[in-house]
């Protein structure tokens, strides 16, 4: 009995501790990724700006075949729906456009987790070429989220690299 109690008290010492941690970690996470892309900001922009592009070059719209997929106009914006196994569900909603500019995004998640984050992709011509900066920021959950910041982060960059590829070789052969 002496050993079970010494080990409730143990747990109950390293969760409370964890729970304390947790409150004075940083509750956001921000990713910023850019590109360099040979070809004009009216080409690249078009590509961003509208959702039906934006799935050719994002980096999650293949990662499932048989995925449910709804793209429709919202007033005087577009949103993107989706409904998948791998992907899970969720809603990409471009919330503001800067023409040849700037374009935000609200990404709201509904499975396997509920979550809002923002995207931002910035565009700017450089010597003939354009730079995209792509932005992805949000909050992070209490206390798991806050322990898995730096995992989140990383994992994000990796994928908007890759995005980013994408977004370069269509932009580059379009």
């Amino acid at each position: 009995m002496r050993y079970i109690k010494a080990l409730l008290i143990l747990v109950s010492t390293i969760l409370i501790f964890t729970l304390i941690v947790a409150l004075f970690m940083p509750n956001k996470y921000y990713v910023e990724r850019s590109i360099l892309i040979d070809k004009s900001v009216d080409n690249v922009f078009l590509l961003v700006s509208d959702l039906n592009n934006y799935i050719k070059w994002d980096p999650w719209s293949n990662q499932e075949i048989h995925k449910k997929i709804k793209i429709y106009d919202k007033g005087n914006v577009q949103v993107y729906e989706w409904d998948g196994d791998t992907i899970g569900k969720g809603r990409l909603e471009i919330t503001n456009i800067e023409f040849n500019k700037r374009i935000i995004y609200k990404l709201t998640f509904f499975e396997p987790w509920e979550n809002v984050a923002f995207n931002e992709i910035l565009i700017d011509s450089i010597n003939g070429k354009t730079q995209v900066v792509w932005k992805m920021y949000g909050d992070l959950s209490y206390p798991i989220g806050r322990f898995m910041k730096n995992k989140i982060e990383n994992m994000i960059a990796k994928d908007f690299d890759k995005g980013l590829l994408n977004l370069k070789k269509i932009s580059e052969n379009y």
